[in-house]
């Protein structure tokens, strides 16, 4: 997750969107991807899920690509269709 060196601490966060990669990047192109995705690298799926396109060159790079704003009670919906899973702590979660 990126932020800030004054907001790399143990606390309170609101991220919409995670992913991780197994390859390094330049920032720019972390920007890009959280700014541009729904635009440029995902096709619409159904019910307005998405996944990431066959031909982005990053695609078999990423254990997991996840809209927080896209999920159910049970889980998240990851765009790269890996079967990777963030474990995250959602207070007062009893599904997990």
């Amino acid at each position: 997750m990126m932020c800030s060196p004054e907001e790399m601490r143990i606390g309170d966060f609101d991220f919409d969107l995670s992913f991780l990669l197994n390859k390094k990047i330049e920032f720019n192109k972390v920007n890009d991807i959280a700014q541009n995705y729904k635009q440029l690298y995902t096709i619409k799926m159904f019910d307005g899920l998405r996944k990431l396109k066959d031909n982005f060159e990053l695609k078999d790079n990423f254990a997991f690509f996840c809209d927080f704003k896209n999920y159910t009670k049970y889980k998240l919906w990851d765009m790269t269709f890996s079967g990777n899973y963030p474990q995250i702590y959602i207070e007062d979660n009893i599904y997990f």
